[in-house]
């Protein structure tokens, strides 16, 4: 972590060394430059120094806590993505950290990949209607290394997967399984949503990308048939490509392949906002 590494910056300020020893090394392995403070203090006087591109702040610091360093940067116009960790997980203590301007707010203890995108689809998939039926599985490999990051749309990705979401849960019955998938794909991201539900006919997999298209098996549903012409268009936007494989009597998997940058200079909170860096309300992929 030299002065002429050229990652994203992240402070992670936390007095707790279990914590800072488990979440710093996934964060380097991640491709981030990550600085360590044990206090609040030092976590402000890292930032005058540092600049950094995001903060991660354990609420409970000696002397200033994660708040207070919250607010203090926020008060001097400093809107780089924050996230507060804590212990104390009360109901109303996360509402109050977004109020004060807080990015993402996270209990003790977590996943280090509940930093990323596919944490608020797995949320969002217990809201679709009909969802509780199903059996709903999400997979984000962890081993040997971290999945290749993208740079792109947070708000749009997020549409486009919970839109495929939303379809398998349309087209399957409850007792089947749908599967929410992210691996490896040479230098990309391959996103995959699976499910056991029904089937796309051969004659028509080729249609269903676009705008207003209604298969057979769709005609009795509700649905406007852009669904899908979106998710295309927004994988498009972000330089990939989109396929389906269906099966009669077994069920289908989209696949959307979004290309990666540079694994030594993308990170997985950041990415998106360096040009962004000091725009209010801007969040991150």
């Amino acid at each position: 972590m030299g002065g002429q590494d050229a990652r994203p910056v992240v402070l992670l300020a936390d007095d707790d060394g279990a914590i800072t020893s488990n979440l710093a090394p996934f964060l380097d392995r991640a491709g981030f430059c990550v600085h360590i403070a044990s206090d609040g203090e030092a976590a402000l006087a890292l930032v005058e120094r540092l600049d950094p591109d995001a903060c991660i702040l354990d609420v409970l610091m000696p002397g200033a806590d994660g708040r207070e360093v919250l607010r203090r940067l926020r008060a001097a116009g400093r809107w780089l993505p924050v996230v507060l960790l804590t212990q104390v997980g009360e109901s109303g203590e996360r509402a109050i950290a977004l109020d004060e301007g807080a990015d993402d707010y996270l209990n003790k203890p977590f996943d280090p990949y509940e930093l990323g995108l596919l944490r608020e689809v797995t949320e969002a998939v217990g809201e679709i209607p009909g969802a509780s039926g199903r059996v709903i599985r999400v997979t984000v490999p962890q081993a040997p290394w971290p999945l290749p990051l993208i740079e792109g749309d947070r708000d749009l990705l997020f549409i486009a997967i919970q839109n495929l979401v939303a379809n398998a849960v349309k087209f399957s019955a409850p007792g089947d399984t749908i599967e929410v998938r992210a691996s490896e794909d040479g230098d990309g991201l391959l996103l995959e949503v699976a499910d056991t539900g029904a089937d796309i006919p051969a004659d028509e997999i080729g249609q269903v990308w676009h705008e207003l298209a209604r298969g057979r098996a769709a005609r009795s549903l509700p649905g406007t048939g852009i669904g899908l012409a979106l998710v295309r268009v927004i994988t498009a936007r972000h330089g990939g490509r989109v396929a389906i494989r269906s099966r009669e009597g077994q069920g289908t998997v989209v696949s959307l392949r979004l290309p990666a940058p540079d694994r030594a200079r993308t990170a997985p909170v950041v990415a998106a906002l360096r040009q962004h860096r000091d725009t209010p309300g801007i969040t991150a992929v």
